[in-house]
């Protein structure tokens, strides 16, 4: 998924969470053409609730979409219909346990975040030190040689055909040092 700048992350949740609330709406009045039994609706809130804390930030659209999936069912799926009705019996647990429910759910998809984002930063670091350690061997090997060269070719000043074989050894050196 492609990143989201952070001015327009919150009009992307708020996008995101009423299309899913809506499609969940839609699905469930589908259902219920098919069948007169409401123990999906439920299900398919919670559903909805636990895809809408994995895609969206923070604990808030997660709560969020608890509080108006509840609302949703109790408006549009229980009788009386169209109507919100806040004495039905279990009502205050449903409410209770998808708030609970979605509480659980936005704060382990938030850890989950969290560790992967921990996990890549991880892995770029670890990608990080080993491109400076190959490139400092890479560097000091040939450094190595000409500090190497530069010492041996003091010490044969008397042999001029050593000198220019040691310095021919250590232009190569360099021009590969200069390549890196």
């Amino acid at each position: 998924m492609a990143k989201i700048p952070e001015k327009m992350r919150w009009i992307y949740d708020l996008l995101l969470t009423a299309a899913i609330l809506a499609m969940a709406t839609v699905l469930c009045t589908l259902l219920r053409r098919i069948d007169d039994g409401s123990g999906y609706v439920n299900l398919i809130f919670v559903l909805a609730v636990a895809t809408i804390s994995r895609w969206t930030e923070g604990f808030f659209w997660g709560i969020f979409s608890s509080v108006t999936g509840v609302l949703l069912v109790n408006y549009v799926f229980t009788y009386p219909y169209w109507e919100f009705n806040f004495t039905i019996t279990g009502y205050p647990l449903t409410f209770l346990a998808m708030l609970t429910v979605s509480m659980m759910i936005s704060a382990m998809n938030t850890q989950i975040k969290k560790q992967e984002k921990l996990r890549l930063e991880t892995e770029k670091e670890a990608v990080r030190a080993n491109l400076l350690r190959a490139m400092s061997h890479d560097i000091r090997t040939p450094m190595n040689g000409i500090i190497g060269m530069l010492d041996i070719s003091d010490k044969c000043l008397d042999n001029p055909e050593a000198v220019r074989k040691y310095h021919k050894k250590i232009r190569v050196a360099s021009e590969y040092l200069l390549s890196l």
